[in-house]
């Protein structure tokens, strides 16, 4: 049994993961911006997504040190994450039953062939938003640990993620984020992604952000 003072730590941390909606992009929202329908998909119905250079996998139970150590300050910080998360998420390292939601949810691990092991993730959710209430939507989410960025691993799997997820019907694809965040607005205009919305964002953290929205595929 978990020690008493452990239980809300599981428990915030278990909530972030299973309630917040996408990345650096995984935005919760103001009135202006929430969801009018959420439709249960997983991610992880895909199966391995294959890039050239990479494989997009769900994760297993032994993924999930490597998938905490892939999130750092700057994907808090793009997620619009409170202060205290990323040293919870470190203590708690993923270990109980509540990693279950990891496991069988819209969360999927990018691994390198080269390094065979989960250096961050692609997330896909469908939802309607109220500047996008198209049902044929689903929006993705992306972000690769530190010492992996740069070397265009986020482009790969983007692009790999998009090509499968229309290659099992969904027309319409869109990511989010923060107008401030240059490198993933790069690599959403590097992978065709054409802009489309601009408008105020409600993050987790309580603050509002001006965010872009993108459209990858139609």
């Amino acid at each position: 049994m978990l020690p008493t003072i452990a239980v809300p730590v599981i428990a915030m941390v278990a909530g972030l993961f299973l309630l917040t909606p996408l990345l650096r992009f995984r935005f919760s929202s103001q009135q202006t911006t929430q969801p009018t329908q959420v439709v249960d998909w997983r991610f992880t119905d895909l199966g391995p997504i294959k890039g050239e250079t990479l494989t997009i996998r769900p994760l297993t139970r032994s993924d999930l040190d490597d998938y905490v150590d892939s999130i750092d300050e700057l994907v808090v910080q793009n997620n619009g994450w409170r202060a205290e998360t990323l040293s919870s998420i470190r203590r708690w390292k993923l270990h109980s039953e509540e990693a279950a939601g990891l496991l069988t949810g819209n969360i999927a691990g990018i691994v390198p062939e080269q390094s065979q092991q989960v250096v961050g993730e692609v997330t896909a959710q469908t939802m309607q938003r109220p500047h996008d209430n198209d049902p044929r939507t689903v929006e993705v989410g992306i972000h690769v640990r530190s010492d992996y960025r740069g070397r265009g691993l986020g482009t790969e799997a983007l692009t790999a993620a998009i090509d499968r997820l229309a290659d099992i019907g969904w027309s319409r694809i869109t990511i989010g984020c923060s107008q401030d965040n240059l490198s993933m607005i790069a690599v959403a205009v590097a992978v065709g992604g054409i802009e489309y919305h601009r408008g105020p964002f409600k993050m987790s953290n309580g603050e509002i952000t001006d965010a872009v929205w993108f459209e990858l595929c139609r």
